[in-house]
């Protein structure tokens, strides 16, 4: 009986939302993973170092579409800290 308990309190673990919007900061998709959001996390993972890739690759071709690039990794970026900071402050106060 005291087996389930603790696993029900394990899968019940709080995630800290200042600690998830600092992992996102350093790499995209880390607060989500954090977060046991494992498949969201590695979405936003590949979509962000995908679009890093294609702006290298477009560095000295097209100026205007790094440009553009930029943006959105910045915009996916801010929304997976974002994103990250909201789940886990929601899922705290779930429990």
């Amino acid at each position: 009986m005291e087996e389930k308990n603790a696993g029900e309190q394990a899968s019940k673990k709080e995630s800290n939302p200042l600690l998830a919007c600092i992992m996102s900061c350093i790499v995209a998709g880390l607060g989500q993973i954090y977060n046991r959001q494992i498949a969201f996390g590695i979405i936003i993972f590949v979509t962000f170092y995908g679009t890093c890739l294609i702006a290298f690759l477009l560095y000295k071709k097209q100026t205007w579409g790094l440009v553009v690039l930029c943006l959105v990794m910045l915009s996916i970026w801010i929304f997976s800290a974002i994103n990250a900071y909201q789940d886990a402050k929601k899922s705290k106060s779930n429990n």
